[in-house]
């Protein structure tokens, strides 16, 4: 049975290699294409993986290269592009895939300049962030898709004057109601998304170039990218209080592959892809004691990664103990990657490394949004479900496990050790301290008296003619 998605022709890629989105249902990449832009759809269906036909049905409709582009994570065949042209259109996918090219969108969306970043908030159903760049300045822009069948000219709502410069990166808060941004300016941003006041503002050290940033919890944010002098890094910080606070920076290697960092809150582990590279290091985050950034293993791939993306935790297989796939995209494949935990007692739950996560549903709706909802200062915390199937009953519960004949054997070896030793008539209780007892002895005798003394009578005071 084919294990990837093979023979693909990558097209050009996205900036910041944000190559490679997918949902439960879809996977997209960049596909090459002579004029415009073309996005290849890949069903999420074991019977899919293996070669791609020369001709693959492609979503075909901007005609300027397309800059950005998401799948919805409720709406499981809605996705959005964007392109450096300022149209943003949304395209309803068939369920079973793509049977011929789709050049007609269901919606168009109007922005106010080029654009960067197109995102369905991850917990916000029908809200989608779009960031752009033009004359006029930088925004950040939301829209309304309840109804993706009708085209929109304009935003309900535009946040200006907020960035000197280019938005690089942005990220949702756990909360659902602030954003994180880093800019070409230098500077990362904490804003509210629901009135665009900036909450906080600082410079982090990977400020050069290329930063990338994410929430590590609720008052931590990540920032990745390259330092000065080309020295790539990455950075906790404490956003809490008015005065950011830096937790700890750790420095990586000098080379130009551009870091692709996918983080999973649950397990807090980081997995740091590198364009270009062939390695996935894969670090812990401590966000609230030191070391705060810590680095567990990495993962060597055969071939340079161009994209890689963390998927929905709801697909893990539990049963097996994994507790995260992914996709790794090459220039001529797709490749998921399963990342398991070996245990003994795989027939229950692993409850104690599968921690509860997110729902899969939407916290909220636009239409709450818009209503207010997050204009205050906490948002919404996330609401969490359990993985454990209802089969499977939890290891915390389980009846304790006998012991196999090795185990014993240590066991009993263990507690001989430990056990009090008998004590002898010179109250030593073991052979080496009798042996350390009478190697002290010899120690203390005089030269005189011991065996292998040598004879010397020059401090004897007989006379010479008594012994005769």
């Amino acid at each position: 049975m084919f294990q990837t998605y093979f023979d693909i022709k990558f097209g050009q890629s996205i900036p910041l290699a944000e190559n490679i989105v997918a949902n439960r249902r879809f996977i997209a990449i960049p596909w090459k294409a002579s004029g415009g832009s073309a996005i290849a759809i890949f069903r999420q269906d074991p019977s899919a993986l293996g070669r791609c036909p020369p001709s693959l049905p492609c979503v075909r409709g901007h005609k300027s290269p397309a800059s950005a582009f998401d799948l919805s994570p409720f709406d499981q065949s809605l996705l959005a592009t964007g392109s450096v042209d300022g149209e943003v259109f949304l395209w309803h996918l068939p369920e079973g895939g793509l049977k011929s090219d789709l050049t007609t969108p269901s919606a168009s969306l109007t922005t106010s300049g080029k654009v960067t970043h197109v995102k369905f908030h991850p917990t916000i159903a029908n809200l989608l962030v779009v960031c752009t760049t033009g004359f006029d300045g930088h925004a950040i822009e939301l829209f309304d898709i309840r109804d993706t069948k009708t085209n929109q000219d304009k935003a309900f709502r535009i946040h200006t004057g907020v960035h000197e410069e280019a938005i690089i990166d942005i990220a949702f808060h756990p909360n659902s109601h602030l954003v994180a941004t880093t800019a070409k300016d230098g500077k990362s941003r904490v804003i509210h998304l629901s009135s665009g006041r900036v909450e906080r503002e600082f410079s982090p050290p990977e400020s050069v170039k290329d930063t990338r940033t994410l929430w590590v919890d609720s008052h931590r944010l990540l920032t990745v990218g390259f330092a000065a002098g080309g020295q790539r890094s990455m950075t906790m910080v404490d956003v809490t209080n008015e005065k950011v606070e830096t937790l700890q920076t750790v420095e990586l290697d000098r080379v130009p592959y551009l870091l692709l960092p996918r983080y999973d809150p649950d397990t807090r582990l980081l997995y740091v892809a590198n364009a270009g590279g062939t390695f996935v290091p894969i670090w812990q985050l401590n966000p609230t004691s030191g070391p705060y950034i810590d680095n567990l293993s990495q993962q060597r791939l055969d071939v340079d990664v161009v994209g890689f993306v963390l998927l929905s935790k709801h697909e893990n297989d539990v049963r097996k103990v994994e507790i995260q796939r992914a996709l790794k995209l090459t220039k001529d494949d797709i490749r998921p990657i399963s990342y398991t935990v070996p245990r003994k007692r795989t027939e229950f739950f692993q409850d104690d490394l599968i921690v509860p996560t997110r729902k899969p549903e939407a916290e909220l709706d636009v239409e709450d949004f818009i209503a207010g909802k997050l204009d205050g200062a906490d948002g919404v915390a996330p609401t969490l479900v359990s993985l454990q199937p209802p089969d499977m009953q939890p290891l915390s519960s389980a009846p304790e496990e006998e012991a196999t004949d090795r185990e014993k054997r240590y066991a009993s070896k263990l507690a001989a050790e430990a056990a009090p030793k008998p004590v002898g008539v010179l109250g030593h209780t073991s052979n080496e301290e009798v042996r350390e007892h009478f190697r002290s002895l010899v120690g203390n005798v005089g030269g005189a008296n011991r065996w292998d003394a040598k004879q010397d009578n020059s401090r004897v005071d007989v006379d010479d003619s008594e012994w005769d």
